[in-house]
Formats: structure tokens, C-alpha cells, sequence
């Protein structure tokens, strides 16, 4: 529980992770995981970090901004391969029309 930042009662002491940002190239068709352990098939990319993703939970369509890779660790203790876990976080994302052709892309 040290490892986490948590107490002996379950309360959290202070930040329970700490993110270390990777950098990776993706390509279109890639599945990417936030770190809720939602899944989002990259549909185009834009830029470096700016591309519109399908949820695959939903089926919505995302126009995500500053998508960055992160692994994550507990904040306290090694950083080990068994205790990594990697995501993806954004700046902004804005949920687009289902119709693909009611999207107003400008």
C-alpha cells in the first residue's frame, strides 16, 4: 500500500502514480487504451498527436488534441516492467456527430 501512496485505512497520502511520457509513432488502424481501459482505433492522423479516433466502446467518434503516450508506475518503489502500464492522455477531445457525413470538420 507504501507503494500506492495509500494509508492503512485506504486513504490516499498523495499522488498514487507517476507518468512518464514515451514517445511512439502511430499508424493508422492502431488500437490505442486510455487509462479507464477504454479502447480507441486511430482512424486518421493529422498530425503527431492530433487524430480522430473510434471509440470502441461506444462507437462515437473523437477529434483528439495533444494525444501523448504515457507509462505509468506506482508512485513510490521500482519502475518495473510487471508494474508498468501504458496509455494514451489528451488536451482536448471533442465527441463528433455519429453520421459521419453531418460532421462539420472545419
Amino acid at each position: 500500500m507504501e507503494e500506492y501512496n495509500i494509508d492503512r485505512n485506504g486513504v490516499s497520502t498523495g499522488a498514487s502514480f507517476r507518468y512518464v511520457e514515451q514517445k511512439r509513432c502511430i499508424g493508422q488502424g492502431e488500437l490505442l487504451r486510455d487509462f479507464d481501459g477504454t479502447g480507441y482505433r486511430v482512424l486518421e492522423c493529422y498530425s503527431q498527436g492530433n487524430m480522430l479516433l473510434l471509440n470502441q466502446e461506444t462507437g462515437k467518434l473523437l477529434a483528439a488534441v495533444g494525444v501523448k503516450f504515457y507509462d505509468r508506475y506506482p508512485y513510490v518503489g521500482a519502475s518495473l516492467e510487471k508494474n508498468r502500464e501504458t496509455g494514451i492522455k489528451w488536451e482536448k477531445a471533442v465527441d463528433l456527430n455519429p453520421v459521419p457525413s453531418r460532421i462539420d470538420f472545419k
